[in-house]
C-alpha cells in the first residue's frame, strides 16, 4: 500500500504536503517552547533585580540613624488631625 501511495502522482504530493505541514507545526511549536523559556528567563532576572533594590532599601535604612529615619518618614505620612 505505501508503494502504490507513494509511486502515485496524488500519493507524492499528499506526501510532500504532510511533509511541509509538520515542519511548520514543528517550527511554531519549538519557536513558542523557546518564547516561554525566555520570558521565564525575564521573569527571574526581574525577580532578582527587584529582591537586589530591596536589599540595597533595607541596607540604607538599617545604617540611618532612628530620627533620620522618622524625619523622612513624616514627609510621607499623615497625621490623623
Amino acid at each position: 500500500m505505501i508503494r502504490w501511495f507513494l509511486s502515485t502522482r496524488v500519493g507524492r504530493c499528499l506526501f510532500v504536503a504532510f511533509s511541509m505541514v509538520s515542519v511548520v507545526a514543528l517550527a511554531y511549536l519549538r519557536g513558542k517552547s523557546e518564547g516561554r523559556k525566555q520570558e521565564e528567563i525575564q521573569h527571574v532576572r526581574r525577580r532578582v533585580e527587584a529582591m537586589r533594590e530591596a536589599n540595597e532599601v533595607r541596607d540604607d535604612v538599617q545604617s540611618r540613624s532612628d530620627s533620620d529615619v522618622r524625619d523622612d518618614l513624616s514627609r510621607w505620612m499623615r497625621d490623623n488631625d
